[in-house]
């Protein structure tokens, strides 16, 4: 059973440059990484380190749309062109999508989420 105040989220992102050449989706996956996950919102879209934790929450939700970075993230499926994340966040992050549309040109990206058990 979900918890109901969890959004599970699923978000394709795709390319149409060469499927021959990687390195732009490979720099983009190691661009959104950290040691300790597949996907982190703070890893290509971090708060200044001069907010303080109010403003950084509210840093977050207007960058991000929702208060903290992403859980559970896991790649469902990858081809040459394309990645498929599966994660959890406290809210849709419209934000960060919209954000990543607009530094990212080169990907679209589309996003699927739903509340709990919905």
């Amino acid at each position: 059973m979900a918890d109901d105040n969890i959004y599970e989220n699923h978000l394709f992102i795709s390319t149409s440059l060469d499927p021959s050449d990687q390195e732009e989706l490979n720099y983009f996956l190691e661009s959104v990484s950290t040691d300790t996950s597949l996907l982190s919102f703070e890893a290509i879209l971090s708060p200044p380190d001069e907010f303080k934790d109010l403003d950084k929450l509210d840093w977050c939700i207007a960058n991000w749309g929702t208060i903290e970075d992403c859980t559970d993230v896991v790649i469902i499926d990858r081809t040459d062109s394309a990645v498929y994340y599966k994660f959890n966040t406290v809210a849709p992050p419209l934000l960060f999508v919209q954000n990543m549309s607009i530094l990212c040109p080169e990907f679209d990206f589309f996003l699927k989420y739903k509340k709990g058990d919905e």
